[in-house]
C-alpha cells in the first residue's frame, strides 16, 4: 500500500511538474494545479493554507466553482468554527447545468448542520427533510446520511422555537 507520506510526495513531483507543462499555462490547466495544491495543502493538515487556496479559487471557465471544490472549502471553514463563513458558500448553489446527482445531497446535509449551529431552524428542517426524501431509498452505504437528516428533523421538532 501507499503510504500517506508517499502518496504526499508523489503528488507534490506531479504539480511540480505540472508547472513545467505548457498546458498548466491554459485556464483548466491552472485551474486544476491550483485545485490538486488546495487539497495537497489539506492532505499535509495545513487548513490555513488549503483555506487561502480554496478562496483563491478561480471559477473554471464555463463553469462555476464545481460542488467538489466549495464544498471541501465550507467544510474546512465549518471544522474551524466559521459557520457563518461556511454557511455564505453553501447558500451560493452554483449552477453546474446538469441534474443534481449525489453531491447536491451532501452539500444540502452540510447546509443543514451549519443551519442548525446557526440556529437557522427553517432552513436546517428543509435541508434535512430533502436529504430524506432524496435517499429515503438509498444503498446501505447512504443511509447513515438519511439516520442522520431524521435525527436532525427530530431535534429541531423537539426544540423551542426561538423568539
Amino acid at each position: 500500500t501507499l503510504s500517506l507520506t508517499r502518496a504526499l510526495r508523489v503528488q507534490s513531483d506531479h504539480i511540480r511538474s505540472a508547472r513545467e507543462v505548457a498546458i498548466a499555462d491554459t485556464a483548466i490547466g491552472r485551474w486544476a494545479y491550483d485545485c490538486a495544491a488546495a487539497y495537497l495543502s489539506l492532505a499535509r493538515g495545513d487548513t490555513a493554507d488549503a483555506l487561502r487556496r480554496f478562496a483563491a479559487l478561480r471559477d473554471w471557465p464555463g463553469v462555476p466553482r464545481a460542488y467538489q471544490q466549495r464544498l471541501t472549502y465550507a467544510q474546512i471553514l465549518a471544522a474551524r468554527g466559521r459557520d457563518r463563513d461556511a454557511a455564505a458558500v453553501l447558500n451560493q448553489v452554483p449552477d453546474i447545468g446538469i441534474p443534481p446527482g449525489p453531491i447536491e445531497a451532501i452539500w444540502t446535509l452540510e447546509r443543514a448542520r451549519v443551519h442548525e449551529r446557526l440556529g437557522d431552524r427553517e432552513h436546517a428542517v428543509r435541508d434535512y427533510s430533502y436529504v430524506m426524501d432524496v435517499w429515503r431509498h438509498a444503498d446501505a452505504l447512504l443511509q447513515p446520511f438519511v439516520e442522520e437528516a431524521r435525527q436532525g428533523v427530530a431535534r429541531l421538532a423537539r426544540e423551542p422555537r426561538r423568539q
